[in-house]
């Protein structure tokens, strides 16, 4: 034991406390021992870091992992087996396991009988079969062409007209899934409605407003739940050489109010108004 080894030990020593950013005190004796706790809470937060790669507050733990996993120990195996039982798009639906229920729930199965029927129409309309119904076997069960029964042993007369054509029940159903209809007012000031989301664009002026002046609009079509955005303009042509106008739009739950303020109180002058609502 000599002074070489002792000052060894302590730069071994201070050198912990030191790089843990404790400051040496030669009469705390603890110093060695929080910094090597300081120093292993540092290492052990940079391994988190480095497990959870920054997850967000909500996944910064094992356990919040787990439960977004939905604690399923085989969660790579029920993904392989989810991810097996999608269709490949490079087969082009040949590996739908039944197509015709498939083409059935897509509607196709019954346009397609529709335009095998509208070609048979039209083939024994324009008398494009040789030889005649007469001629031809005899079904055993009579079957319907437009309304008009037929079995093969005799000829039918097809109006043109019911070829290929609609019932009325068919084209109101067929409106009916479009979704419902835009309507609108169009004048001066006036509105438009969309039928399926039923968002509102109204549109107007107002009369000549005085300096300062502050107006509530009478809205065309009035706000079923709220408006969502408005503005207004200045709808004045000598702007330039009269002084600068201002316009000012507030909205109060569903009312519209513009202020009127500009330089020289002498000049009225309307407003074009737009909104936005629901």
């Amino acid at each position: 034991m000599n002074s070489d080894l002792y000052d060894a030990l302590q730069e071994e020593v201070c050198t912990v406390i030191e790089r843990s950013g404790i400051r040496l005190n030669k009469s705390q004796h603890d110093q060695l021992y929080q910094a090597v706790k300081k120093l292993s809470e540092v290492e052990a937060n940079k391994a988190k870091n480095a497990l959870i790669d920054g997850s967000p507050i909500d996944l910064n733990t094992l356990n919040k992992l787990a439960k977004a996993l939905g604690n399923d120990p085989k969660f790579s195996a029920t993904v392989t087996n989810l991810l097996n039982q999608k269709l490949a798009k490079n087969q082009n639906g040949a590996d739908i396991p039944d197509k015709d229920l498939f083409l059935k729930n897509m509607g196709l199965l019954e346009k397609e009988n529709r335009w095998i029927n509208k070609q048979i129409f039209n083939t024994l309309i324009s008398g494009n079969i040789d030889g005649n119904a007469v001629s031809a076997t005899r079904l055993q069960t009579a079957r319907k062409i437009a309304g008009v029964a037929f079995n093969g042993s005799t000829d039918i007369s097809i109006p043109a007209s019911n070829v290929g054509a609609y019932t009325k029940a068919e084209v109101d159903s067929r409106i009916n899934a479009k979704g419902a209809k835009n309507t609108a007012h169009l004048a001066t000031n006036g509105w438009w409605k969309c039928g399926d989301t039923g968002i509102i664009r109204q549109w107007g002026i107002t009369p000549p407003l005085n300096a300062g002046q502050i107006y509530t609009v009478s809205l065309p079509y009035p706000v079923p739940h709220a408006i969502f955005s408005a503005n207004a303009t200045v709808k004045y042509k000598g702007i330039a050489s009269e002084g600068n106008l201002g316009t000012y739009v507030e909205i109060v739950g569903k009312s519209l109010i513009i202020s009127a303020d500009y330089t020289r109180t002498g000049i009225k002058a309307p407003r074009t108004w737009e909104l936005v609502c629901y």
